[in-house]
């Protein structure tokens, strides 16, 4: 049987949804044979405001964090997985910008945002990468 998908993105922030969404995306990645991207997108206001670019201490903790589960995702089973770490608008990144770098074509991402503050300010990331995606999206709850 062909695999209907062959690179899965999925998008994490360190909340447990993200998590959720994680183990999915590797069980998912595994059963059809496909390529992981693991994206961890920061957003301007998880930034420092006194810098305008993400520091190279900022870009260490994700870059680390980010790490853990790619390492984790390949001692799940898990032949293919690429770690991103980036800082912008989450909700552009994963349903417009990665998904055509990478041809990617499922996106998984947790429900809610731990920034629930931030969230009612731009609106729910996963509401708008499921508006705006141009391949099929599954939010886990």
């Amino acid at each position: 049987m062909k695999s209907r998908y062959k690179k899965i993105l999925v998008g994490i922030d360190g909340t447990k949804e993200s998590d959720k969404a994680f183990y999915e995306a590797v069980e998912m990645a595994k059963d059809h044979e496909a390529d992981l991207i693991i994206a961890w997108i920061n957003t301007e206001m998880e930034r420092n405001p006194a810098h305008k670019d993400m520091s190279d201490r900022e870009q260490l903790i994700y870059d680390r964090k980010v790490s853990k589960k790619e390492a984790e995702a390949k001692s799940l089973g898990v032949r293919t997985v690429t770690p991103i770490v980036a800082t912008g608008d989450p909700r552009k990144y994963l349903s417009k910008w990665l998904p055509k770098e990478h041809q990617i074509d499922l996106i998984i991402l947790g429900a809610t945002t731990k920034k629930v503050f931030a969230n009612l300010l731009v609106g729910s990331t996963a509401k708008y990468v499921v508006e705006y995606a141009t391949c099929p999206v599954l939010v886990i709850k």
